[in-house]
């Protein structure tokens, strides 16, 4: 703690100034040399009430059945990588979930491997049981969330059950951010951000642009009030939709805009012109704003401050099944084709293909006897492809392990038989008695006690009431759900409960 910037000594004698007289007597009266206020009497001090802190969390922890690790890493200003370490339980005393940090750690490597040693070090070192580890939440770089040797691969070959969870919404990003990579969308993005630059940064075409707009009435109430196109996010690419719609509502407008630019000698603005008065900018224009669109409210739903694991698997398939309805259904194809026809119309941009090449490596090749034929195999079909699949690998997977959800009061009676099996076979090994049938029974005997019973704020949407643990015939009422390990309320671990 350097002098002139320590805040922890001014603070210690006003707490103590009148609360403690004999210590404010003596931090007044003594000599300067046997005060122990020195930096580093301070830093001694803080470290003795860190370790107090931490003991107390740390025995906590121990004293929940399970527990959820949570950690993340950054470079500090001094260029060091800095690792924060937390746990995520439920304390028996106050009946809540807690998230708790446990401190800071230095990495001299970020492989995986050597940040799984240094964790399971780490923990062990406060006095953490690693074996009652239950979850893990990290971000979803290659050396944390890597299936084979990511962090929590490593943590995972230590204790099985130890679950891996990615943020939600990130996950959701993620999966948006991989679809985007088919060559047609990726050009169109690239396209958009190009243009959408192209006018926020120049007042010159800023203008024009506004004056175009003020010349098309539809397109100007079609806008809001709106005066300038949205850019494309960098971060979050789900977001990305607005900025689609806002484009695809001014294509006319851009492009009066555009050509007025270029007769007035913008070399640039005539290569925008023929670049979006392309039918394959058109329809993945709409293609990409139309599949993109059911994302959003996704994300909304995702990052609700009541939001669990459970919901979020419902909410993820129920969009999963949306997109595999329409694409087999032929007229939300035909819907988006003609769209994209009526675009181009009042710009003469007739629907064609691009030359077929029997060896073509960059873009679809697949032949189709009409544009719409070609445009739907080379296009639509691979990017719904795409993007399905990535939001079932990064929001379904792992499902069994927060299914004990059903287990609360306002969950019970969706049980079934077959989800009864599903939380056996996920958390056997941690049930006292570990005899399938005994908790079937018990879980019956649970959901008969709750079955006319009322519950505050149960019923839909309202969030779910939790349980503290103990016997199923026993379990009481509490504000938070102990069976949830919740991270940053955007994800949550499922920990089995008490049976």
């Amino acid at each position: 703690m350097k002098r002139g910037k320590a805040t922890f000594l001014p603070y210690f004698i006003y707490r103590h100034r009148k609360t403690h007289a004999i210590l404010a007597a003596h931090l007044e009266s003594a000599d300067m040399k046997d005060k122990y206020t020195s930096p580093m009497i301070q830093n001694e001090l803080l470290d003795i009430c860190a370790d107090q802190i931490r003991k107390g969390i740390v025995d906590r922890c121990n004293a929940a059945s399970f527990y959820g690790f949570i950690a993340d890493e950054a470079t500090d200003c001094s260029t060091k990588e800095q690792i924060a370490l937390c746990v995520r339980f439920f304390d028996k005393e106050s009946g809540n979930i807690c998230e708790e940090f446990l401190g800071f750690q230095e990495a001299e490597s970020t492989t995986g491997e050597h940040l799984a040693n240094k964790f399971i070090s780490s923990l062990e070192e406060y006095g953490i049981v690693i074996d009652r580890m239950r979850g893990q939440g990290y971000d979803g770089a290659a050396n944390m969330a890597g299936k084979h040797r990511g962090v929590q691969a490593k943590i995972r070959e230590r204790v099985p059950q130890a679950t891996y969870t990615h943020c939600r919404a990130h996950s959701l990003n993620l999966s948006v951010v991989h679809a985007c990579k088919e060559p047609l969308i990726r050009n169109l993005m690239d396209t958009v951000q190009t243009i959408s630059f192209a006018f926020d940064y120049s007042a010159k075409r800023l203008k024009q642009f506004n004056e175009s707009l003020s010349n098309d009435n539809p397109t100007k109430e079609q806008m809001e009030r709106k005066t300038k196109l949205q850019t494309l996010c960098e971060t979050r690419w789900f977001s990305r939709v607005d900025a689609l719609t806002t484009f695809k509502k001014c294509y006319n407008v851009i492009i009066d805009a555009l050509e007025e630019l270029s007769e007035d000698g913008d070399a640039k603005a005539r290569s925008y012109v023929c670049s979006i008065k392309q039918f394959d900018f058109l329809i993945a224009l709409v293609t990409s704003e139309h599949v993109l669109t059911p994302l959003n409210p996704l994300s909304a739903v995702l990052q609700g401050k009541t939001q669990d694991l459970l919901e979020a698997a419902k909410e993820s398939k129920t969009v999963i099944s949306m997109l595999r309805a329409e694409r087999v259904d032929d007229d939300v194809w035909e819907g988006i084709f003609e769209e994209a026809v009526a675009m181009g119309v009042r710009n003469d941009v007739q629907p064609s293909v691009p030359r077929f090449a029997r060896r073509q490596c960059h873009r679809g090749n697949v032949p189709g006897d009409t544009p719409s034929e070609y445009w739907k195999r080379n296009l639509y079909l691979p990017f719904v492809d795409h993007l399905v699949n990535e939001l079932n690998d990064r929001l379904v997977q792992n499902e069994n392990r927060f299914s004990a959800q059903y287990l609360l009061p306002s969950q019970i009676g969706n049980i079934t038989r077959a989800k009864m099996t599903d939380l056996y076979d996920t958390f056997g090994e941690d049930l006292p008695a570990n005899d399938k049938n005994e908790f079937q029974r018990k879980v019956d005997r649970w959901r008969a006690r709750w079955t006319d019973v009322q519950l505050p704020g149960a019923s839909p949407p309202g969030p779910p009431q939790g349980l503290r643990p103990g016997p199923i015939g026993g379990l009481k009422a509490a504000p938070k759900p102990p069976a949830l390990i919740c991270f940053h309320n955007k994800q949550t671990l499922a920990a089995p409960l008490s049976v």
